[in-house]
């Protein structure tokens, strides 16, 4: 939670008007990945959250097929999502690189 926080904090500071620092390629990067840090963390938490309500459904099912079947589906595509997160999350941070960034 510190690490949004300071994260966020960071955005912040980054569309102050008065920025001593002039925007630059480096800025820019610094901004991107920043950006893609907060929602890989607010996606990724999403599709965990669902994950485990998908989980408890399936288990909570008790015998009936219909909601079985509901519960197996949402815990299928939560796991596509963390895929999905982890992947584009990793993509934005080769492009950044590539593009002259730091990490």
């Amino acid at each position: 939670m510190h690490k949004l926080a300071l994260e966020l904090n960071f955005l912040k500071n980054a569309f102050d008007t008065q920025a001593s620092k002039p925007v630059g390629p480096e800025t820019v990067n610094t901004l991107v990945t920043k950006i893609a840090d907060v929602l890989a963390i607010v996606a990724g938490a999403a599709a965990v959250i669902m994950l485990i309500y998908a989980g408890i459904q399936y288990i909570t099912a008790g015998g009936n097929a219909e909601q079985a079947t509901k519960a197996r589906q949402g815990i299928i595509n939560s796991l596509i999502g963390i895929a999905i997160v982890i992947f584009s999350y990793g993509l934005v941070l080769w492009v950044a690189k590539q593009l002259g960034g730091q990490r």
